[in-house]
C-alpha cells in the first residue's frame, strides 16, 4: 500500500510521524517519504496518475505535491531536518516546479544523468546504491571506480549515502570495506586500504 497522496490527511500524518522521529531520535538529519518498492497505490491516486511518453503511468505530479506539503509544514515545525526520498519506478520524473528547500533526492541507477534532471529541483541530495556480490560468479569489486564516483558525488554537492549490501563476504568483504572507508574520505590510498584488508583478514603470507 501507499498513503493516498491526494489527501490533506497523510500530509497531517506524515508530519505527525516527523515529529514522532525527531522526538526519539533528535540526532536524525532526515526523515523519508520514500515510495514503497512495488506498484501498490491508492486507488485514488491511480486513476489521477498521468501517462508518461512512454504509456506508463506516473505519480510525479501527485507524489512531489504531497512531498511538497509535508516538506513545507516539517520546516516549520523542525527548522534543519530534511524530507529526503528516491524518485523510484513512478514517481522517477522531476517536479515541474522546485521543491522546498529542505528535501533531499537520493540518486541512484544513472547518477549522473539524474543529477543533470534533479538540478534546480531540489538543494540536497544524497547516494543510493545496490551492492551486489551474491550470486556472481565473479566478484564485483572495482574499488578505484568507487573511488571516482564518490569523488564525483562530492563534487556535486552529495552529502549522504544510502546502500543496499548483498554480499557474498568471502569475496565482497574489501569492496565494503574500501567503501566504507572512503565514505569518510575519498581520498584515501585504495591500494593502501586493500592491503590493510588482506593483510588484516587473512594474513601478510596470503
Amino acid at each position: 500500500w501507499q498513503p493516498d497522496f491526494s489527501s490533506g490527511a497523510s500530509v497531517t500524518r506524515a508530519v505527525e510521524y516527523a515529529g514522532e522521529l525527531f522526538r526519539a531520535e533528535p540526532w536524525a538529519r532526515s526523515m523519508s517519504l520514500t515510495v514503497n518498492d512495488g506498484f501498490g497505490y491508492s486507488e485514488n491516486d491511480v486513476l489521477r496518475a498521468q501517462r508518461r511518453q512512454d504509456g506508463a503511468l506516473s505519480m510525479s505530479p501527485l507524489y512531489y505535491t504531497f512531498v511538497a506539503a509535508v516538506a513545507r509544514e516539517v520546516a516549520k515545525q523542525h527548522p534543519g531536518k530534511k524530507v529526503a526520498f528516491l524518485p523510484y519506478l513512478w514517481v522517477q520524473e522531476p517536479p515541474a516546479k522546485p521543491l522546498p528547500a529542505n528535501t533531499m533526492a537520493f540518486l541512484f541507477n544513472e547518477p549522473v544523468k539524474e543529477w543533470q534532471a534533479w538540478r534546480g529541483k531540489v538543494q540536497h541530495f544524497g547516494i543510493y546504491q545496490w551492492l551486489y556480490g551474491w550470486t556472481y560468479v565473479f566478484p564485483n569489486h572495482w574499488p578505484h571506480a568507487m573511488q571516482d564516483y564518490l569523488r564525483w558525488a562530492r563534487e556535486h554537492g552529495v552529502v549522504a549515502f544510502k546502500g543496499e549490501s548483498y554480499a557474498a563476504w568471502a569475496v565482497d568483504g574489501p569492496k565494503l570495506f574500501v567503501l566504507n572507508n572512503l565514505l569518510w574520505d575519498p581520498d584515501q590510498d585504495v591500494e593502501a586500504l586493500l592491503k590493510d584488508y588482506y593483510v588484516h583478514a587473512f594474513g601478510a603470507a596470503s
